[in-house]
C-alpha cells in the first residue's frame, strides 16, 4: 500500500481541486509522491477539460458595471442552470467583471489577457475554476463597453432564482441617466425575443433589407396600381417595418399608447447600445 497521510491528500486536494477519491488513486499510482501525484491529476484534469470544451454552453449570466462614463457588459456560459445560480459561478463573473474594468477591456480577445485580483489572466481562472469547482464547461462568450456622457443599463431575469440572463447598456450624449435607463429596459424586449438589438436609425438599415422588404410588399399587392403601390402602400409597408425594427421609430414597448424613443429622449441622443441574451447564437 502506498505510503501517505490524510494531510497529503488534503493538501494535494487544496492544490489540485480534486475530490478525495481521485486524489487518493493518483497517490496510490505514484506510490505516495505527492509531486507524481500532482502531475498525474493534472494530466486527468487537461483530459476532463478538454471532454468539457466539447459541451455545449446555453446557460449562464451577463454581468455590467459602469464606471463614469464608461459601461462594460460581458456574457458568462455554463452547461447549467444549477451551476449559473451558483455562488462559485456568480463570484467568477465578478471577478471576470472586474478584471475587464481594470484593464479597460472592450474585447472578448482582451478580457481574456486582462489579469484577475487573483494574478492569473481571466483565460487562466475559468480554466482552473471550470476544472476544480464547477466540472462543467466554462467560456466567456462576449465582452462589450460602450462610451458617453451618460450610461444607462438594464439587466432581465427569466427566473427570480436564477442569474440575469439579457443585459443591456445605453449611452446618451445629453438627457438624463432615466431616459438611459427606460431605453435599455425596452431594449431588452426586442433582444430577448429576436435574439438581436434593433438598428438605430432608418440610415442604418441595410439597403438589401430595404430591397427584400419592398419585393415582399409588391408580391403581396401585384394587383394593386403602381401608383397607388408607390404612393400609399410601399410607405406603409416600410413604416410597419421600421416600427419593428428600427429604435427611433419605436414607442416604448412596442407599444403605441407609450411614448416614443424620441420623447423619452427628449434633448439627449442615442450615441451607442449594445447588449447580450445568454445562449444567443453568435
Amino acid at each position: 500500500m502506498a505510503n501517505y497521510t490524510a494531510k497529503d491528500i488534503s493538501e494535494l486536494r487544496e492544490l489540485t481541486g480534486a475530490g478525495m477519491m481521485d486524489v487518493k488513486k493518483a497517490l496510490d499510482e505514484a506510490n505516495g509522491d505527492k509531486q507524481k501525484a500532482n502531475e498525474i491529476l493534472r494530466v486527468k484534469g487537461a483530459k476532463a477539460a478538454a471532454k468539457r470544451g466539447e459541451r455545449e454552453t446555453t446557460e449562464g449570466l451577463v454581468a455590467s458595471k459602469i464606471v463614469g462614463k464608461k459601461g462594460y457588459l460581458i456574457e458568462l456560459n455554463c452547461e447549467t442552470d444549477f451551476v449559473a445560480k451558483s455562488p462559485d459561478f456568480i463570484a467568477l463573473s465578478e471577478e471576470i467583471l472586474d478584471a475587464v474594468v481594470e484593464a479597460d477591456c472592450g474585447t472578448l480577445d482582451a478580457a481574456l489577457k486582462a489579469k484577475t485580483s487573483s494574478g492569473t489572466t481571466v483565460a487562466a481562472k475559468i480554466e482552473d475554476i471550470a476544472g476544480t469547482k464547477l466540472r462543467e464547461n466554462i467560456t466567456l462568450k462576449g465582452v462589450t463597453k460602450i462610451e458617453g456622457d451618460i450610461i444607462g443599463s438594464y439587466m432581465h431575469k427569466k427566473d427570480p432564482q436564477l442569474p440575469p440572463y439579457v443585459g443591456v447598456l445605453v449611452a446618451l450624449k445629453g438627457g438624463t441617466l432615466e431616459a438611459a435607463n427606460r431605453i435599455a429596459t425596452h431594449l431588452s424586449g426586442p433582444l430577448a425575443i429576436n435574439g438581436a438589438l434593433p438598428y438605430a436609425t432608418i440610415a442604418d438599415v441595410p439597403a438589401e433589407i430595404i430591397e427584400s422588404e419592398t419585393n415582399i410588399a409588391r408580391e403581396k399587392n401585384a394587383n394593386k396600381p403602381a401608383k397607388i403601390f408607390e404612393e400609399k402602400i410601399l410607405p406603409g409597408s416600410l413604416n410597419a417595418y421600421y416600427k419593428l425594427n428600427v429604435l427611433s421609430e419605436q414607442h416604448f414597448g412596442l407599444d403605441d399608447g407609450q411614448p416614443t424613443i424620441k420623447e423619452i429622449l427628449g434633448d439627449g441622443k442615442i450615441v451607442d447600445f449594445k447588449g447580450f441574451l445568454v445562449g444567443a447564437a453568435s
